[in-house]
């Protein structure tokens, strides 16, 4: 083992052991508590969840819908100007 190794371990068992209290203090952020923090986190998450769900849901047949018509009118004016080339021939 070299030198490195042994700091390397020494610096990551001193972060363990200090993140409870960073956590804590960390979590007294602007005056709030955990039980406060926690419940704007799940809040958050639980609107990413809806959004991550209605874009799925409903938003993913709406822009289907909407490429399988962007589709069909591109095959509609290839084929107008192909029939509009032919009669200038």
């Amino acid at each position: 083992m070299s030198i490195m190794d042994d700091t390397t371990k020494d610096v990551v068992a001193s972060a363990i052991k200090a993140a409870p209290p960073v956590s804590m203090v960390g979590m007294h952020f602007l005056g709030y508590g955990l039980a406060e923090w926690l419940v704007a986190v799940t809040l958050v998450y639980t609107i990413l969840q809806v959004v991550v769900l209605l874009r799925d849901k409903v938003f993913s047949s709406e822009l289907k819908r909407r490429e399988e018509k962007q589709y069909r009118d591109r095959v509609r004016r290839r084929k107008l100007g192909k029939e509009l080339h032919d009669d200038d021939s």
